[in-house]
């Protein structure tokens, strides 16, 4: 077993093939792992001073990542912008750890950064005691099994509306939409640089961030889906109205996956939609071809976009310390930092976040009922009328209940229900939930940030100190859960998942009991 290191002059050059044999092998060729992807990223925002670093198992390559040096002793992967996940290629997440020797005698950490927890081996990013992993940023996707009609069936009511809405908004006045699909790659280039003129007559544009065909995120666009589009991999999916275009997306294929690069749309055709219309044109294209299981977006989705998603994960960033001696310095000073340079960013938000501390339910600002109301749609242990009826259960001498209420401009954005016990050596504070909760969770608002969070729970701890934070009961899946463990994070702390209890349930639409009856197994039935 060892390790080989080469530099790398902006390509991957006599590894190409390599590196896409591991990719298939590993991921049955990824896109955002795929030399077509790879090696533009190296051409048009590389620096020179990328190293490719391939392991080896008995002669057989089983991995390959590529390496920039930042600072002494710290090596950090290749990531610029425009990936959205990084390319990660390890068969065993234990070849990480021997990579430390072979990269330099001095090297103490190495940072993956934009891991996609579903394409890299589990115990990678997972935390140990030579290991840390952040929750970067939320992604989403669409399952393509079955029937473009029963996915729409089962989207929030709220968007079908909205769409319908929008759909008769564009054919009362444009007529009926066109939907173009470019594939060939002798028209990919023009039709990036109308994807880019559309980007960069937007907000984009005036902040300096669009892709545009002469700047270099331009170039490494049309570069990458020409290359895919030799072998049918890309097309750009424009939405015209009349001759306008009206909103235009950057699609690549591979590894059973269709993946949404880029999406633009004409900012002065807002109230149409046209970006969303195109989407739904687009799924259900993509559910009657079949040609994909899977449509991920990799994007930082908000609420609305995850009201499409049949799927969502948190792409997650690792580091890695060659000992736990260093992981323990490291965390140490990352302690004394957030304790020397917070103070003034946590004053700086106080003439917007205002903090409650109440001891009773109703004693919140009116409009936290909003969010106990959002959380009741969930279930009833989320609700105003569950935790005062918990009060007198879980109180006692060294118990005491409190809500903590964080509002920005009269609008409250969480309310987190806890318990506050005091023993003689550990200060802890729980959430508020015994054996009889089957459901936890901070009630949030989708507006709330994780350093909104991270800047509350800083207050808290200096309000009612705290040595331990404990909360039960937590759907893992939940955005809330990923969002209150990376604010934990920030503030300094620890965190540890550990399991509680599963759940069991049974989906009962669109079939009957007959049909649900004759899926059981013959023993039961029987029985």
């Amino acid at each position: 077993m060892s390790w080989q290191i080469e530099r790398l002059d902006r390509s991957l050059g006599e590894w190409r093939a390599d590196w896409d044999a591991l990719n298939q092998r590993l991921y049955k060729g990824h896109p955002f792992r795929d030399s077509r992807f790879v090696e533009p990223l190296l051409q048009h925002f590389g620096q020179g001073c990328e190293h490719l670093c391939i392991h080896r198992t008995e002669g057989r390559i089983d991995g390959m990542l590529i390496f920039c040096a930042r600072g002494f002793g710290i090596w950090r992967q290749f990531v610029p912008d425009q990936a959205q996940a990084a390319p990660a290629l390890l068969e065993n997440a234990a070849l990480l750890k021997t990579l430390f020797a072979a990269l330099s005698p001095f090297a103490w950490m190495i940072e993956l950064l934009c891991q996609d927890p579903q394409f890299v081996p589990r115990t990678l990013i997972e935390e140990d005691e030579t290991t840390r992993v952040l929750q970067h940023a939320l992604t989403m996707n669409i399952d393509l099994k079955g029937e473009f009609a029963s996915y729409w069936s089962e989207r929030p009511k709220k968007l079908v509306q909205n769409m319908r809405r929008y759909g008769r908004r564009v054919v009362e006045a444009f007529g009926t939409p066109q939907t173009r699909v470019i594939k060939t790659p002798e028209a990919m280039r023009d039709a990036v640089a109308r994807y880019g003129e559309l980007e960069s007559a937007g907000w984009k544009g005036g902040v300096g961030t669009a892709i545009h065909i002469d700047n270099p995120q331009g170039a490494f666009y049309a570069e990458l889906m020409l290359r895919f589009a030799e072998t049918e991999r890309a097309e750009v999916v424009e939405y015209w109205l009349n001759d306008k275009l009206a909103a235009s997306r950057l699609v690549v294929h591979g590894g059973g996956l269709v993946v949404m690069l880029k999406t633009a749309y004409d900012e002065s055709l807002a109230k149409f939609a046209p970006g969303r219309l195109l989407l739904e044109h687009f799924l259900a294209r993509a559910f009657a071809e079949k040609r994909s299981e899977f449509v991920e977006f990799y994007t930082d989705a908000t609420p609305d976009q995850l009201a499409w998603a049949t799927g969502q994960r948190y792409i997650q960033h690792a580091m890695f310390f060659r000992s736990p001696f260093f992981s323990t310095l490291y965390d140490t000073a990352y302690r004394v930092k957030q304790k020397l340079f917070t103070r003034g960013s946590q004053l700086a938000d106080e003439d917007n976040l205002n903090i409650h501390y109440c001891e009773r339910i109703d004693a919140l600002p009116k409009d936290n009922e909003r969010l106990f109301q959002a959380g009741e749609e969930t279930s009833f242990d989320l609700s105003s009328d569950w935790f005062p009826l918990l009060e007198p259960v879980v109180s006692k001498a060294n118990a005491r209940v409190v809500y903590v209420g964080l509002e920005s401009n009269q609008e409250m954005l969480a309310v987190l229900p806890l318990l506050r016990r005091t023993g003689l050596l550990v200060k802890q504070t729980s959430g508020l939930s015994n054996f009889y909760t089957s459901l936890y969770r901070p009630l949030l608002s989708p507006a709330v940030t994780i350093e909104q969070m991270a800047t509350l729970l800083r207050q808290m701890s200096s309000e009612m100190p705290t040595d331990v934070w404990r909360f039960d009961a937590m759907d893992v899946d939940h955005p809330s859960y990923a969002l209150l463990e990376s604010a934990l994070q920030q503030t300094g702390f620890r965190t540890y998942r550990f399991f509680g209890f599963g759940n069991w349930y049974l989906p009962v639409e669109n079939r009957t009991f007959d049909e649900y009856f004759q899926g059981l197994s013959s023993q039961l039935r029987n029985t």
